[in-house]
């Protein structure tokens, strides 16, 4: 999808496109919507909030500069070697960026556990306040 003048980082688009999902998903039952997305600054995380109408918990993942690479690196098939390209130099700065939120609920570093173990550490943090 192409980015508009007014929106050039689609994250307009994604709002709306996250609200109309969940309004569908609340209707049938879910309520604990599981996102992910970049939260780079306070603005971020209140627009995450007003497409679910819910606060939300921010888990923080990190990794490694070099584990960030490695996986950047073979995440990208050879004929998107632009979008790698920008990647490898920008994850320094986006990684940055990141670190501004003010808190996060959880933070977990990734660089030696599978995406699995991952997901179990933040269900384990957060399952005791989920409603069934």
């Amino acid at each position: 999808m192409a980015s508009g003048p007014t929106d050039p980082q689609n994250v307009l688009t994604e709002a709306d496109n996250i609200r109309a999902v969940w309004r569908n998903y609340r209707q049938t039952g879910p309520r604990t919507p599981l996102i992910a997305g970049v939260i780079t600054q306070a603005e971020d995380l209140e627009r995450y909030e007003r497409c679910f109408e819910i606060p939300l918990r921010v888990v923080h993942l990190t990794a490694s500069l070099e584990v960030a690479e490695h996986r950047l690196r073979g995440r990208y098939t050879p004929s998107q070697h632009r979008a790698l390209t920008w990647h490898l130099g920008n994850h320094e700065r986006l990684t940055r960026e990141l670190h501004r939120l003010p808190s996060y609920d959880l933070v977990v570093d990734t660089d030696h556990r599978t995406s699995a173990e991952v997901a179990a550490l933040v269900f384990e943090e957060f399952a005791p306040q989920l409603r069934g």
